[in-house]
C-alpha cells in the first residue's frame, strides 16, 4: 500500500496511507514498510481514517543488507 512518512521518532512509524479506501490494517498486525534506503519490520499500534501508527521492532539499512549479500555470493565460490 503506497503511504506518505508522517514521523519516524524512536520506535514510532506514523504513515498516512494515499489510498481513498478503507485500511486494511488492524491493530496488533505484524508489517514491513520499505523505503528506498530502510526496511522497518513492526506491529500496528493504531489505525484511523489518515494515519497508521506501527511500532519499530527491527529497522534494516538496505545499504548494509546490500553489502552482506555482496560477502555472503563471494563466500559460495
Amino acid at each position: 500500500m503506497p503511504a506518505v512518512l508522517l514521523a519516524l521518532a524512536n520506535a514510532n512509524l506514523d504513515i498516512a496511507p494515499l489510498a481513498a479506501e478503507p485500511s486494511r490494517f488492524s491493530v496488533a498486525d505484524l508489517v514491513e514498510v520499505t523505503t528506498a534506503a530502510t526496511i522497518c519490520l513492526g506491529e500496528v499500534r493504531s489505525v484511523d481514517e489518515n494515519r497508521i501508527r506501527i511500532t519499530v521492532e527491527h529497522r534494516l539499512d538496505r545499504e548494509v543488507l546490500a553489502e552482506i549479500a555482496r560477502v555472503w555470493r563471494r563466500s559460495e565460490v
